[in-house]
């Protein structure tokens, strides 16, 4: 794994970009301490004060991902992170300031929650070859030991704010980085358990995604061009198109910003 480590940068994301891949195409992490242009879904952007998170991205280069599969790698990332923070949250206890209200979950697409708090946001930049994935960047920011944020929707939180103390970020990354790399190579097929056969750890992946699905039991209030509705989550397809089943029992299906969800169950 390469590693790279930035004092301040627009985005890690855009300097990736411009990075030649490592040796033999290896994993490359570069992490920074300010950005000044971060960006999220879309037209999104992401605030961080300054040395008090982690702001990194990944650049890996599959042999094995397929453009119809592209969605397990964001799958990858976010339950590796939501695996992580809920590691953190459950080694405080009883000190956990998120109270029954802490479950650790993955709102769709891929933003980690803790409740109904946001912890982390996921950035995946893709070039495509021919079928297959070439490369991919993906962009994590988790908030760590900030405290006091300018915005308030969604509503953000940190470790810190959680647990009560402030945390080494860098044994949080490793720990991250570790989790995601586990799952990387089990979809590459160059885990020693796993030589061949890379359709099941990519199946297993998605299982532990949609058990981690912010709201993925009960129906919940949606809204989409047509107005509201109410819906339960039916399944995340391998594009990672959402599919919501109503309560007429009518299918819908949609892509990031194509529908948003109500704050409140109605």
């Amino acid at each position: 794994m390469k590693r790279i480590t930035l004092d301040t940068v627009s985005s890690t994301n855009s300097f990736l970009a411009t990075q030649a891949a490592a040796e033999g195409g290896a994993m490359t992490v570069v992490t920074a301490e300010e950005q000044t242009a971060g960006r999220g879904q879309g037209t999104n952007t992401w605030e961080s004060a300054r040395g008090q998170n982690l702001l990194f991205s990944i650049m890996v280069h599959p042999r094995r991902v397929a453009a119809a599969d592209i969605w397990v790698l964001s799958e990858a990332i976010a339950v590796s992170i939501a695996e992580v923070v809920a590691r953190c949250i459950d080694a405080e206890g009883d000190e956990c300031r998120g109270g029954a209200g802490a479950t650790v979950t993955v709102k769709w697409p891929n933003d980690i929650y803790v409740g109904d708090a946001k912890i982390a946001g996921i950035l995946i930049e893709t070039r495509m070859s021919s079928q297959h994935v070439e490369r991919a960047i993906i962009g994590c920011g988790v908030d760590v030991n900030q405290t006091e944020f300018s915005f308030s929707s969604p509503e953000p939180t940190s470790l810190a704010l959680l647990t009560g103390r402030r945390w080494e970020r860098q044994t949080v990354l490793e720990k991250i980085l570790a989790a995601f790399r586990r799952r990387y190579e089990s979809i590459e097929g160059t885990t020693a358990s796993n030589s061949t056969d890379t359709s099941a750890a990519t199946q297993r992946i998605h299982e532990e995604y949609m058990s981690l699905l912010y709201r993925r039991e009960g129906c919940y209030g949606w809204e989409d061009k047509d107005g509201a509705f109410s819906a339960r989550i039916a399944d995340v397809t391998r594009q990672g198109q959402l599919i919501l089943e109503d309560t007429s029992g009518r299918r819908r299906a949609y892509y990031f910003k194509e529908v948003s969800y109500e704050r409140r169950q109605p």
